[in-house]
């Protein structure tokens, strides 16, 4: 996350320095997220008069029935699923210096929408949204899935205040009505799998993982 004093390379670091380290800038990450959070509450509040009526943000997910229709909510991601994230497996395969100034999610949110139209009116007003910077618009993970079938538009954002140097990078996905009806039941099966060390599965582990996935892309479908 942007703004943490303690960016330093920890790799070098002894097991000992390293935690102490990783406390350090978990507190100071968790600072920023205090700072910053008022943002997003106002800025949802804010939404149907920013969209000049094109949206309109309704209560609950269940509330959306049409056109226009837009729910958002926040999420703090806890201090243990922060830390667990600096040492997964999979992560850390993937990106092998990945660190706490990385985390992109200990402030999320998510827009679920009605239609693709909809999405983008939102996603217009992320990228107009005075002192906010879009750093990465993934929409590779709407149109090629990986490997469990869960499709949303990923959306990355710095917001704060950049003189003061208290900003921070915040997550952002938007999905589709539809696919929430299916997720409440097959998310579990990926949430499940994916702190797994995957080269560490048993056979049948392995066969069990690929049958959850292969049902699961087929819901999503």
């Amino acid at each position: 996350a942007a703004g943490l004093s303690a960016d330093a390379d920890t790799s070098s670091l002894s097991e000992a320095q390293t935690l102490e380290a990783r406390r350090v800038q978990l507190k100071e990450l968790l600072e920023l997220r205090k700072i910053n959070e008022p943002q997003l509450t106002d800025f949802f509040s804010e939404i149907d008069a920013k969209s000049k009526g094109k949206l309109r943000k309704v209560e609950t997910d269940s509330d959306i029935q049409g056109q226009g229709d837009i729910y958002v909510t926040h999420n703090l991601k806890s201090e243990q699923s922060i830390l667990a994230k600096t040492t997964r497996p999979k992560v850390l395969a993937e990106y092998p210096k990945y660190e706490m100034q990385h985390i992109r999610d200990a402030l999320r949110f998510k827009a679920i929408v009605y239609s693709f139209a909809d999405a983008f009116r939102f996603l217009a007003l992320l990228i107009d949204q005075e002192g906010w910077e879009v750093v990465k618009l993934d929409l590779k993970k709407f149109l090629k899935p990986k490997k469990f079938g869960w499709r949303f538009i990923g959306c990355d954002l710095r917001i704060g205040d950049y003189a003061s140097g208290k900003q921070m990078l915040v997550e952002c996905y938007i999905t589709f009505a539809e696919m929430m009806d299916v997720d409440l039941g097959y998310h579990r099966a990926f949430e499940h799998w994916r702190g797994k060390d995957f080269d560490k599965l048993s056979a049948k582990e392995r066969q069990m993982m690929e049958a959850d996935a292969k049902e699961s892309t087929k819901r999503y479908n």
